[in-house]
């Protein structure tokens, strides 16, 4: 076979389907019911095991009401985190993967022992049982996660779960444009790109001709089964005789869209007749929509006051016994429309900057204080912004408030840096969620945040927002940059 320029790579195995074989959508669900599945055997287990350790305190009945809302629990969480979701090669290991597993186990048995708390129903079940059955179910779920990628591969291998081999051809690509690294990407959506070639910027009628034929005798041979144009966006107006010659072979043909295309493709759009028209700036929310969230943010800021005033009170005495000064600690912020308010946080360093120069915290930071650094690290230091909530000055979810100083500095060099105040600040936002959270040292650090709060806004939901407070526990548990 020859190739038609450059053959970039080629994997050499031939794509075939056995007789009964699953879809690659079809592992996600099977990976919950899996989870589900050893959850619920724990469930059952545990009180038998412990009723054979400790003879006459054996409830298997009264316990599976317990394990089958721990494990719905579970398994939504997990499904709200994309803990599901296939993932690139080398973005999660092995172990990886089982300890945020571990994470979301811990988050969902210490919301059961809350419930069991405020139900007062903790008496009804045996506190060994309780024991066992969390440890028999992270042991499983570790197991789960680390033979399930040798499942997958051996049904792979086995065709039990197909997966589409597809020709990429790269129309005046480059080393930087959709490198082999990047094209990984396609086997989270089981397209494993068997051939990767290039195509001129301008491919001629010969060149054309010979993408075709390439493309029709790796289809015919059963090497392929799709094919994926990828241009740059240079030459992406100039492919459509690429998708006219490709029509005539019958398999799906898909484009895989530019960086600047994709950012139009991800904004919200409607149809006016024969238009398509891209939403470039959404409205603010209406009144239905700030009522949901209000709600929301009136019920998890009470429900937390109430459920944390114990650590509050706590760490109100261990600030004021570290070191000298206020146990809260007040900054000037902007919220909804650039309107300042004063943001309240445990105070977690000896300074107190609020003027028009102000030092962000480092790693190693030496003016953060001894108890600075436990609730700087389990984010404890901002719960007192429930308060900014219940005043209405700050929502749960929202785009990070930063000090008036960083606005008006970052403001000058990000040219969509203000558009982030046309929602709410918050306590947590999808930035965070997704590891941006910090310092930023770099501009480039604070674009990368920028474009997560903008893409946040243009988005909302009331579900996004609850998806966003589930995934914060998450992130709380494992978070390596607060400093």
């Amino acid at each position: 076979m020859q190739p038609v320029g450059n053959t970039l790579y080629f994997d050499g195995t031939q794509a075939r389907r056995a007789p009964v074989s699953l879809g690659w959508g079809a592992l996600a669900p099977i990976a919950c019911a899996a989870d589900a599945f050893v959850l619920m055997a724990s469930a059952f287990l545990a009180p038998w095991i412990y009723g054979a350790l400790v003879p006459g305190t054996a409830d298997i009945g009264g316990f599976i009401g317990f394990g089958l809302v721990s494990t719905l629990t579970f398994v939504s969480l997990s499904y709200l985190t994309g803990a599901y979701e296939p993932r690139k090669p080398g973005r999660y290991g092995v172990w990886r993967s089982a300890l945020l597993a571990l994470r979301l186990w811990m988050v969902a048995l210490g919301f059961m022992a809350l419930c069991a708390f405020m139900l007062k129903i903790g008496a009804d079940f045996s506190r060994g049982t309780v024991a066992i059955y969390a440890a028999s179910g992270g042991i499983a779920l570790i197991g789960l996660r680390r033979w399930w990628p040798d499942v997958v591969r051996h049904a792979i291998a086995r065709d039990l779960v197909f997966v589409t081999k597809v020709i990429v051809f790269r129309v005046g690509g480059s080393k930087e444009h959709d490198s082999l690294r990047r094209l990984q990407d396609l086997n989270t959506r089981g397209l494993r790109p068997a051939f990767v070639e290039e195509l001129p910027a301008e491919p001629t009628a010969e060149d054309i001709a010979a993408a075709v034929a390439r493309a029709e005798m790796l289809m015919r041979q059963g090497h392929i089964q799709e094919i994926i144009v990828a241009p740059t966006d240079e030459t992406a107006a100039k492919v459509d005789p690429l998708f006219e010659a490709f029509r005539v072979i019958p398999v799906p043909i898909r484009l895989m869209l530019t960086p600047r295309i994709k950012a139009i493709y991800d904004r919200s759009m409607i149809r006016a007749g024969g238009l398509l028209i891209a939403e470039y700036q959404r409205a603010p929310l209406t009144a239905l929509e700030r009522v949901q969230k209000r709600v929301l943010d009136l019920v998890v800021a009470s429900l937390g006051l109430l459920l944390l005033s114990p650590l509050f009170v706590v760490t109100a005495i261990l600030v004021r016994l570290d070191t000298p000064g206020p146990v809260l600690f007040q900054q000037r912020r902007r919220g909804f429309g650039g309107k300042t308010f004063n943001i309240l946080k445990f105070r977690s360093m000896t300074v107190a900057d609020n003027g028009a120069s102000i030092e962000q915290a480092k790693k190693n930071d030496a003016r953060v204080t001894r108890v600075g650094k436990l609730i700087r690290r389990t984010s404890i230091d901002e719960l007192p912004q429930l308060l900014n909530v219940l005043a209405g000055q700050m929502s749960i979810v929202g785009p990070r408030p930063h000090a008036v100083a960083h606005d008006d500095y970052y403001a000058r060099f990000i040219e969509s840096y203000a558009f982030r105040h046309h929602a709410k600040p918050g306590l947590t936002g999808w930035a965070q969620v997704k590891g941006l959270r910090g310092e930023t040292p770099k501009i480039e650090n604070m674009e990368a945040r920028i474009e997560k709060d903008l893409w946040y806004i243009n988005n909302w939901s009331i579900w996004l927002d609850i998806s966003i407070i589930l995934r914060t526990m998450v992130v709380v548990l494992r978070q390596k940059t607060a400093y």
